[in-house]
This record gives structure tokens, C-alpha cells and sequence, in this order.
């Protein structure tokens, strides 16, 4: 907590933190938004790992499971058990083993 604290201390860190909630609502509409949305309707051709916390509660993990449509290439989803929304600082060792095994 107190990095993060310090780090929305940085000038303009905690605005530049804030900007995807903002886009995300106002640029819906917006030329920019659109252009976004176009291109991000493209599935993903390139070989894909998802992993998902089965603690997160920002993203359900039902929910997440369902990204693979999004997928056109290979695509595998790993769950990590006991894990949060932030799998990468919450268990590093955890995270770096399955994409390694993954990989190879």
C-alpha cells in the first residue's frame, strides 16, 4: 500500500492511473473510441497464456474463462489458486513458473 501510495503522489501519476476509467466511459462514443473498438474486434492470432487468481473479485473468474473466444490462436487459461487481481505482485515465483512451463 505504501507504494502505491507514493507512486499516486508522483505529479500526474494518479491522473495518468485514472485516464483508462475515464477514456473507457467518454470515448464510447467518440471517433477515437470507435477506431478502438474496430480493431480490438480482431481475434488474437498470436499464442496465448491467460492466467487468472481465483481470488480476484474485480473479474470473476467465470467471466475471464470466457476470453478464449477472443482467441484465434492457441490459447490455454490457467487458474491460480488462491491468488487476487494482481497475480504478478502477489505471487511472482507462482507466475513466472507457468509462464515458463509454459513456453517451453
Amino acid at each position: 500500500m505504501d507504494r502505491y501510495r507514493a507512486a499516486a503522489r508522483i505529479p500526474q501519476a494518479a491522473y495518468g492511473a485514472m485516464e483508462y476509467h475515464r477514456w473507457a466511459a467518454r470515448s464510447q462514443l467518440r471517433p477515437d473510441g470507435l477506431r478502438y473498438a474496430r480493431r480490438m474486434s480482431a481475434p488474437v492470432t498470436a499464442p496465448t497464456l491467460q492466467l487468472h487468481g481465483t481470488l480476484d473479485s474485480c473479474v470473476l473468474v467465470d467471466t475471464a474463462r470466457g476470453s478464449g473466444r477472443y482467441v484465434a490462436g492457441a490459447y490455454e487459461f490457467r487458474e491460480l489458486p488462491g491468488i487476487g487481481h494482481f497475480p504478478q505482485e502477489e505471487a511472482p515465483a507462482d507466475v513466472t513458473h507457468a509462464i515458463a512451463d509454459w513456453a517451453a
